[in-house]
């Protein structure tokens, strides 16, 4: 991240300190429940696989390149040879937010979750914690895709994982076309705003009452940011969440009136 990004991240986390509310000042019994039930939850559970996964990529001393990396974000750690367990480090998503992801999977009954940007796998450790949830997972950098699934291979946790090595735009139409109910979708690959915002419009034509988004790194730049304000405003987005690194989109038909909440956590 450059110091113009910062500054711009900066910028925004003052005034979502400054603006955002906790459970007793929302006045929505689905926000009060989102935060007691998923930011307050106090299991490790979600923990257990990304452990594994990192005390794999420790043990065995696992090299990656980052040579193939096709989003704005992991372009930003040049061309080169790193460990796996500084690469996960650097761009792998943080507990506090894969707990987010496992529970809103936990909570919303969601069968069925699409990944754009699986990485060496981090965020996929939270996605595929709930034992029965089927998780598509993409990734454009081939040499890094292979590492990640000869990881979960040999942690004995791939049966529920399908690896797909392609480019989003390539396969997110498919993907959405064969169904989208009860399903999450976490865009996290290209922090881009042309690109997050084509993401976006390639899934809406498929969205179901039951359908979540969510995006990573809304502040990461002032284009993420008018991304994300341009997704959250959309007239089938019901109710939107921040909770500053994310925005969770819903299209509940049940809120009849479009609500937005920033969300202090």
């Amino acid at each position: 991240m450059n110091l113009s990004a910062k500054i711009h991240a900066l910028k925004h986390y003052l005034k979502y300190a400054l603006f955002s509310k906790g459970k007793f000042k929302t006045h929505s019994p689905f926000v009060f429940a989102f935060i007691t039930q998923i930011l307050e939850d106090k299991s490790s559970e979600y923990k257990l696989l990304r452990d594994k996964l990192n005390r794999y990529y420790q043990e065995n001393k696992i090299q990656v390149s980052t040579e193939g990396n096709a989003g704005e974000g992991s372009q930003s750690l040049g061309k080169r040879t790193m460990s796996a367990s500084s690469f996960s480090n650097k761009v792998g998503l943080p507990p506090k937010y894969g707990k987010v992801l496992h529970g809103l999977i936990r909570e919303n009954n969601i069968h069925s979750v699409i990944e754009l940007g699986t990485s060496l796998g981090i965020s996929t450790s939270y996605l595929s914690s709930n034992a029965a949830v089927n998780v598509k997972t993409i990734e454009a950098n081939k040499q890094v895709l292979d590492v990640t699934r000869q990881a979960y291979q040999e942690i004995g946790n791939s049966k529920s994982i399908h690896f797909i090595h392609a480019r989003f735009d390539t396969v997110l139409d498919d993907l959405c076309k064969a169904g989208l109910a009860n399903t999450l979708i976490f865009i996290d690959g290209d922090h881009n705003k042309e690109a997050v915002i084509r993401y976006f419009n390639s899934c809406l034509p498929f969205i179901e009452e039951s359908t979540i988004l969510v995006f990573d790194d809304i502040y990461w730049s002032e284009g993420m940011t008018d991304s994300w304000h341009e997704i959250f405003q959309h007239k089938k987005v019901k109710l939107s969440l921040d909770i500053f690194r994310m925005g969770i989109v819903f299209f509940k038909q049940a809120n009849k009136e479009k609500q937005h909440f920033q969300v202090w956590y």
